[in-house]
């Protein structure tokens, strides 16, 4: 008998519970442990315990067969097999990719399953299935990563968005959004170069910020060593808590820290780069 899932949608309610289970010889669902599939209520409004189910089938009696689960209706309960879900999932999935792919031989795109060069400066040849531009070039591909995973270069919904398969408003919002991506990242690569300068070229004082509640800024989500904001200046916090630094160099718990002047647009910079929000 095969083990494969299964929904249960009740009576008293929508609620779709999914459990593993096989069916016997008689179509009655069994759990991995060897015991019949009943409903709680069920068992309860007829007057046994859930350890009278705790037994094999060909113990129980005629009125307790009658509560097991079947797939399909079960006194108002549905059973159904997550297979049929799967295979619809799967034949809705196919005929999506053959629709692309018709579109894409509009275009002029072919697959093709043979060994291609890929470039670089670790260039190769690759075995895999490839999707070939009107120019010939492979501009996307699937080949086999070892151990069975697939590695992958170039992305199909990308072109197909491109191209424009799902419609023009689509591909502006795309290209809107990776305007706006690239237009972020330069902006935080700039403010970064003038933080790492500003606090490079200027003089400061090994001071401390008095102020308990401080607005602190993180540049990294895994570094400690981070940068406070204060009306009293700009303090960089240098962790210096490990085992094997000098401990009587810090002078805030286990930070060294310094201040300096304050200075309007790094600190503008500051709360862009910051990752703790």
């Amino acid at each position: 008998m095969k083990t494969q899932d299964y929904y249960l949608t009740k009576a008293d309610t929508t609620k779709r519970i999914l459990f593993p289970a096989t069916e016997d010889t008689d179509g009655f669902l069994i759990s991995p442990q060897g015991h019949p599939m009943v409903v709680g209520e069920d068992i309860q409004a007829a007057g046994f315990k859930p350890a009278d189910f705790q037994q094999p089938m060909k113990k129980l009696t005629d009125a307790q067969r009658e509560l097991v689960l079947r797939v399909g209706d079960n006194r108002g309960h549905l059973v159904e097999s997550r297979e049929v879900e799967k295979a619809a999932k799967i034949e809705t999935e196919k005929a999506e990719r053959d629709k692309q792919n018709a579109f894409l031989r509009q275009h002029g795109y072919s697959w093709k399953k043979q060994s291609v060069y890929i470039g670089g400066e670790l260039g190769e040849n690759v075995d895999g299935w490839f999707l070939f531009a009107p120019n010939g070039t492979a501009v996307v591909g699937i080949k086999d990563g070892g151990w069975g995973r697939p590695e992958e270069f170039g992305s199909v919904e990308a072109l197909l968005i491109e191209l424009g398969y799902y419609g023009e408003e689509k591909k502006r919002e795309v290209a809107e959004n990776r305007a706006k991506a690239e237009a972020d990242a330069k902006a935080k690569a700039e403010a970064r170069e003038r933080v790492e300068a500003y606090f490079k070229g200027t003089e400061s004082e090994f001071a401390v910020c008095e102020r308990k509640e401080r607005e602190r800024i993180y540049l990294s989500r895994t570094n400690r060593s981070h940068y406070i904001i204060d009306e009293s200046g700009l303090y960089t916090l240098v962790y210096n808590g490990m085992d094997g630094d000098d401990w009587a160099l810090n002078n805030d718990s286990m930070y060294i820290s310094h201040r300096y002047p304050r200075n309007e647009q790094i600190e503008s910079d500051l709360r862009l780069l910051n990752t703790n929000k």
